[in-house]
């Protein structure tokens, strides 16, 4: 494929993953590989420009304005990434430099931070697309005159050499007045600064970049030494080149950033729409507003859902709905109600609750009853310690107890994956002894119900499949046993619904940046009151439902899928052609 053919059909390129990503590092490689624009024959080479730099070079050293760099010899021989195209020339980058080194930071670091004065330029400050000084710190006139080795100048190139913005690069732009810079960027100046806005494509391309991490050094803290950064090969084409490479570059990257404003834009406001939509169904008074509302949403169905992230809404909206009575026709008489009652709480006192829990569980169902003498026919809620026999969390074994193979599987948080049980995934192990003595509080069986404990993300949910006849968890995870009379595949959905957690989460207990949920908080959880009857259509419906919303993100992910090979080969198509 020719550069012009893609170019001209480059927007329908940007449906994959990352597409616009991609398309500028696209751009950047073909523009240091010379096929961004067309060699043309009065051009002087770049041959001619070196000798002039080295020159200059050569008049600076004498006059010992500048310290010689020593770099390595470029051999006829060497190997290179790609042959260079006609008049281009290849140079170690410490041979265009005046000034190649890392910044410094003032004694005494941020102490000595002022609120106005010279500018201290840090990482954060280094961007791909320029500097940006809205965060921007500020160090006395007198700390600058005394770091006089580390001034920023306008036309500098500024490289991070540290940290996880390593290979972050800025062009300081022509009216920046005075400035200084920390030890975690590097000062490029050039001889000839005419080169710095194509050295500076050069030096966020791919071929750049990629050098940059393969030659980190530092142990606790990924850096990049002068000594390495002076030795990289850079391919250099004629300066009347370099103009219209860079005017070409800056023409399509612009062209890319509003093609990304345009899908940010686009995902944003399908994402508010179906907000708005699934918020409307949810709070839906009657049956004719219901239908009304998921009308709507049927019919604006493929926009709705045509980007991945609107999939979970749709998700947790099913849930809610589940567990709000609102998928599946009710049926639910005072007679009926009582009989239910009358079931849980005979299974439920069937496993010899202690007295304070037997004693809750019966003036729970009495508030049911009595709400139900009074005229409400609907959403009826229990706490889960009323319909579960069991309720508790894992225990942690000492790391010797824990083995590759063994008897009894031990569950982790990791090993719910998507809603499932994936034990072979880091499958760990245990003994029958550790599991019948150490870990017998936290033995579970086919059917239970498992749930996330410790977060973020609290709330992963799953029934533990007949793998094996009995499993063990640890602590992270808390087990729900249900009794007879609820479904244990209707407590699974009523404990993956959002709206069930949400009701505690702002009591949550944990440090700062963790979650989690006490054992008193999951046997409060308000789960709904159905028939076995009612929760199985519940549940077959949410099936047919949630196998719906499996269906949607196989299709986008397919459909992502070939728009990202679609692009890879137009893009191994144009490099190689």
């Amino acid at each position: 494929m020719k550069v012009d053919t893609f170019f001209q059909n480059f927007e329908l390129l940007t449906d994959a993953p990352n597409a616009v990503a991609k398309l500028r590092e696209l751009i950047l490689q073909l523009a240091v590989r010379g096929k961004l624009v067309t060699q043309k024959d009065d051009d002087e080479p770049a041959s001619f420009l070196l000798e002039n730099i080295e020159t200059e070079k050569k008049k600076l050293i004498k006059s010992k304005r500048i310290k010689k760099i020593e770099t390595l010899p470029i051999n006829k021989d060497i190997t290179f990434l790609f042959k260079l195209p006609k008049k281009w020339a290849l140079i170690r980058l410490g041979n265009l430099v005046e000034k190649l080194g890392a910044g410094s930071t003032p004694l005494g670091g941020k102490n000595v931070y002022v609120d106005d004065g010279v500018k201290f330029l840090r990482s954060q400050n280094v961007w791909n697309d320029g500097l940006n000084l809205e965060e921007v710190a500020y160090i006395t006139s007198e700390i600058h005159q005394k770091m006089s080795g580390t001034v920023v100048e306008a036309g500098d190139i500024l490289l991070n050499i540290t940290g996880a913005s390593i290979g972050r690069c800025a062009v300081v732009p022509d009216d920046f007045d005075e400035g200084n810079v920390s030890q975690h960027v590097s000062i490029i100046r050039l001889i000839n600064k005419d080169l710095r806005h194509y050295l500076h494509l050069c030096l966020i391309s791919s071929l750049i970049q990629n050098q940059i991490m393969e030659v980190q050094v530092g142990i606790s803290r990924e850096g990049l030494s002068m000594n390495r950064l002076k030795d990289f090969l850079i391919p250099v084409p004629p300066l009347a080149e370099q103009k219209r490479i860079v005017e070409k570059c800056d023409r399509l990257l612009s062209i890319c950033d509003e093609i990304e404003k345009r899908q940010q834009q686009r995902q944003e406001s399908i994402v508010r729409m179906n907000e708005s939509a699934i918020a409307q169904l949810l709070s839906s008074q009657n049956p004719d507003d219901f239908r009304q509302h998921w009308q709507r949403i049927c019919n604006n169905f493929d926009l709705l859902y045509s980007v991945p992230e609107t999939i979970p809404k749709l998700r947790q909206a099913i849930l809610q709905l589940a567990v709000q009575g609102k998928l599946v026709r009710q049926e639910f008489d005072d007679v009926a109600l009582r009989y239910l009652i009358e079931r849980i709480t005979e299974e439920r006192l069937a496993l010899c609750p202690n007295e304070k829990d037997k004693q809750r569980i019966l003036s729970e169902f009495e508030k049911i009853l009595e709400e139900s003498s009074q005229g409400k026919t609907e959403e009826f809620e229990i706490p889960a310690i009323c319909i579960c026999d069991f309720i508790t969390k894992g225990t942690t074994p000492s790391n010797s107890e824990l083995l590759p193979e063994g008897e009894i599987p031990y569950l982790k948080v990791y090993n719910i994956v998507n809603n499932k049980i994936d034990f072979f995934y880091k499958p760990t192990y245990i003994s029958k002894t550790v599991h019948t003595t150490k870990l017998k509080r936290s033995v579970v069986f086919t059917g239970d119900v498992l749930m996330n404990i410790v977060g973020p993300p609290l709330g992963k949910v799953a029934i533990v499949p007949d793998d094996f006849p009995e499993w063990n968890i640890n602590q992270a995870l808390a087990v729900f046993r249900p009794v007879d009379s609820v479904y244990n595949r209707f407590m699974y959905y009523a404990l993956s619904c959002y709206a069930t957690l949400e009701k505690v989460l702002n009591e949550t207990k944990g440090t700062a940046g963790q979650d989690n949920l006490s054992l008193e908080q999951c046997r409060s959880l308000r789960i709904p009151l159905y028939t076995i009857e009612t929760q199985k259509r519940i549940v077959e419906k949410c099936d047919r439902l949630m196998s719906l919303c499996d269906t949607l993100e196989a299709k986008l992910k397919q459909g992502r899928d070939s728009s990202e090979k679609l692009m890879e080969v137009a893009a191994k198509q144009v490099l190689t052609a």
